[in-house]
């Protein structure tokens, strides 16, 4: 748990997140960060993953996160959930800046995938606290729920073509190939564009991806 008495304690400050942090997890990161700031303290931003995830380049602090570890640290908060983050700013009370709002806001509408998956009446009303705290609503809906690049929109269109049905049409298979990802010049992560696509589907609730055998994304119920 993060604890407010160690980081007040603390000389140097580390938020580390593991290989691999989504961009809810990310996002709360940044506002932790900027939360440290304001106490007056160095805090450094590590990361043992080397995506370069530009689709949260709007957020403050991205240009800080390193992939080497700082040898003077005397604190080292391992992030692992964005709940917790949330927990750390609720149970303490800590007064919001827009910087922690707007990356609160992000790390927000990720993890609800646009307030479609795992919402309550206290989820919308975090979102209402965190825009009257000055979140940049318009940039976190371009960039984290409608940013795309040309290589993934490129790979999209070919995975779509060749997507099947199966199980009376509850299921969408798809394969992906090298050469796929060489004509589109896109990744392996790009292939996860095709999900919300295909269950959009009036009869699918799975989608599989899979990549020499073997299934890379497995997944439902996210529309």
């Amino acid at each position: 748990m993060l604890s407010l008495e160690q980081i007040n304690d603390a000389d140097h400050i580390v938020i580390s997140l593991p290989s691999d942090a989504d961009d809810a997890l990310i996002a709360s990161a940044n506002a932790l960060y900027s939360f440290i700031l304001t106490q007056h303290k160095k805090v450094s931003f590590y990361s043992e993953c080397e995506d370069s995830k530009k689709n949260l380049s709007f957020l403050p602090w991205m240009d800080k996160l390193k992939n080497s570890y700082p040898s003077s640290a005397d604190m080292d908060i391992k992030l692992e959930s964005s709940k917790d983050v949330f927990s750390f700013f609720k149970s303490n009370e800590i007064k919001l800046n827009s910087k922690m709002a707007t990356s609160l806001y992000a790390s927000l509408i990720a993890r609800t995938k646009g307030f479609l998956n795992n919402v309550n009446g206290i989820t919308f009303a975090l979102a209402y606290e965190l825009v009257e705290a000055g979140a940049d609503v318009d940039s976190c809906n371009r960039y984290i729920l409608n940013y795309n690049s040309l290589a993934s929109l490129r790979l999209k269109a070919i995975l779509l073509k060749k997507m099947v049905l199966s199980d009376s049409g509850e299921t969408a298979l798809i394969n992906l190939e090298d050469s796929d990802l060489k004509c589109s010049g896109s990744t392996l992560k790009d292939a996860k564009i095709v999900v919300k696509d295909a269950l959009s589907l009036p009869t699918v609730n799975r989608v599989i991806v899979k990549y020499k055998n073997k299934e890379i994304f497995n997944e439902g119920d996210l529309v």
